[in-house]
């Protein structure tokens, strides 16, 4: 005889990391990471001054552009504006190839 178990699907919820959610979560981590190397190695080369400079001058924009990325939404959606047009006899539409091959069927006979 087989027994049932219930199985934790989790919250059902995404991860959220103070403002972060989801797979933009290391996106943040990434353009902080980018900013730290990028700064360390200017720092390390001209000054330490300009390595401060330039690691918020990477850091600051990376993270704007990840903020405003996860403001679109968690998938990259095309948003097409406008009136679209679709010809009745559309070769993608499954009726008119029904009809087409009735066509050609009666002009066969």
């Amino acid at each position: 005889m087989m027994e049932n178990f219930v199985i934790y699907k989790g919250l059902q919820r995404p991860i959220i990391f103070k403002m972060l959610k989801g797979k933009y979560i290391y996106w943040g981590v990434g353009s902080l990471i980018a900013g730290l190397v990028i700064g360390g190695i200017i720092a390390a080369t001209v000054s330490s001054i300009g390595g401060i400079i330039a690691a918020g001058a990477v850091t600051v924009p990376l993270f704007m552009y990840t903020l405003t990325k996860q403001k679109k939404g968690l998938d990259s959606k095309n948003i097409n504006r406008g009136i679209f047009i679709v010809p009745p006899e559309s070769s993608l539409s499954y009726f008119s190839m029904i009809m087409k091959k009735q066509k050609n069927e009666e002009t066969e006979i």
